[in-house]
């Protein structure tokens, strides 16, 4: 199967400005309410809004970002995708 993200790296470092982390964090928040409303109601498409969502949290905080790499399901997907 053909896989065109296979070769894709992505770094992603948390921001050191308190109003960007802020920031960063409202719109994961919010990203990741709409894809998951989106999962549930078939109307709407979730992942999508998935994506730009857990990016948004990676780069609010550490602690988010590590949880997101070490959890069970979606962790594998960073380790493919992260340096």
């Amino acid at each position: 199967m053909f896989n065109p993200f296979k070769n894709l790296k992505i770094k992603v470092t948390p921001s050191n400005n308190k109003a960007i982390k802020i920031m960063y964090l409202s719109l994961g928040i919010f990203f990741v309410v709409i894809g998951t409303l989106g999962l549930i109601i078939p109307i709407m498409p979730g992942f999508i809004f998935l994506i730009p969502g857990a990016y948004c949290l990676a780069k609010a905080s550490t602690r988010l970002h590590n949880r997101m790499k070490t959890h069970r399901h979606i962790g594998k997907y960073f380790h493919k995708h992260e340096d």
